[in-house]
Parts: C-alpha cells; structure tokens; sequence
C-alpha cells in the first residue's frame, strides 16, 4: 500500500482509499497510479502554489528561518562572536592609529634634534657656512669638509653630530619597540578574537524551513 498526494487538497491519502478523508474527493484508478510528490518535488513543480500544511490542513506553508542549535548554543555564539568582532574593530583602530601616531612622533623628534644640532654648529665661532648647509641638507658632514676645520672646530662639530645621530638611534629604537609591543598584543588579540568569531558565528546559523502560518508546524524534512 502506497500514501499518494490528493489531486485537490494534496492531503495524504491511501492508494487503496476510494475517497480522500480530507476533502472527500473520490480517487479514481488515475489518481491512485500517481506516487506521492515530495514536497520538494511539488514547491518546483507548482510555482506560484501555496502549500497546504500536512498537521491542520487548513493553513498556509510559508518559507521561514530558525536556528539550527537549541536557544542555551545560540545565545553563546552570541556572546561570543559580538564581542570579538567589537574588540576587533578596536584594536584594527588602535592599530593604525598607533602606527601613524609612533611615526609622526618619530619624524617629529627627529627635526627637533636636527634643528637643535643645526643651532649648536652655527653657534660656533668662525664655522663656515658650508658645515651648516651640509647638515641642513644631508644630516651628515663631509669629510673633504671637515678637513678645512681647525682642530678646536673640527672637535666641537664631531661633538654635535654624535650627540644628533645617538638621539636618531634612541628615536628609532623607542618607536621599533613601541610597534613592536603593540603589534605582539595586537596579534594575541586576533588569535583569540577570530577563532571566538567563527565559533560563534557558526553557533547563530539559521536553516530555511516551512512554517504553517495557522498552527505554527514545521516542515523542515524538504
């Protein structure tokens, strides 16, 4: 004995059955040869048909979404994977900003130190202005340049320059550290914080189901 799909209300019904007992249309040996349709199979070969729900009957099937996990999983997924894409976005912002504020600090010291050495070479008695012009222009003196200086000179402008070029270093090595610090803790951020996103996320996924819209059946076997 085989379950068939009533030509009118697509109820179930015996092939063996002389009427359907929904609707009480009578199945002549046509309806009783046709197999039951999936309801799969009906929704692609019936479009633009409402589906007839199997529980009442009388309602009307309709496309919905519900979680796939039990409401306990999917307020954790939630818990898990807002606040991680939160953090995220923080520590992205901080991030950038961190970089382009370590840069613009560092260039910054960098002219400072430049200018006050600048000053110091020109304070200099007797100091030719080439020595300040090729400082100004390359940060560095040349020796063809510093040879023309007299010993006192040449001993005060060395001076000067070890003093600019060590406080370049520090500059340097303050703001590698810097970056350094924050891009170890931006990485312990993103190694707990996208792992804690996808778990989440995948704990909040939704199915596509049938939903009576009269007694609130689910029909999710399609």
């Amino acid at each position: 004995m085989a379950v068939i799909a009533c030509p009118d209300c697509n109820g179930k019904v015996s092939d063996s059955a002389p009427a359907c007992p929904h609707c009480g249309c009578k199945m002549t040996d046509q309806h009783s040869a046709q197999p039951s349709t999936p309801l799969k199979q009906m929704r692609s070969s019936t479009k633009g048909t409402q589906m007839v729900c199997e529980k009442c009957n009388t309602g009307k099937m309709a496309r919905d979404k519900i979680y796939r996990l039990s409401g306990c999983l999917v307020t954790i997924g939630y818990t898990l994977w807002v606040p991680a894409v939160l953090v995220l976005i923080v520590t992205l912002a901080f991030t950038v900003f961190g970089v382009s504020a370590t840069s613009t600090a560092a260039s910054t010291t960098r002219d400072t130190a430049k200018k006050a050495a600048l000053e110091r070479l020109k304070n200099i008695p007797n100091i030719a202005q080439e020595v300040s012009r090729e400082f100004e222009s390359t940060g560095q003196i040349d020796q063809q340049t510093m040879s023309k200086l007299d010993e006192e000179q040449r001993h005060k402008v060395e001076e000067i320059s070890t003093e600019y070029h060590a406080n370049i270093a520090g500059t340097a090595i303050a703001a590698m550290g810097t970056g350094c610090v924050g891009g170890s803790v931006a990485l312990l951020v993103y190694i707990a914080g996208i792992p804690a996103f996808i778990v989440g996320f995948l704990l909040t996924l939704r199915r596509s189901v049938w939903r009576c819209a009269q007694c609130a059946f689910v029909f999710d076997r399609a």
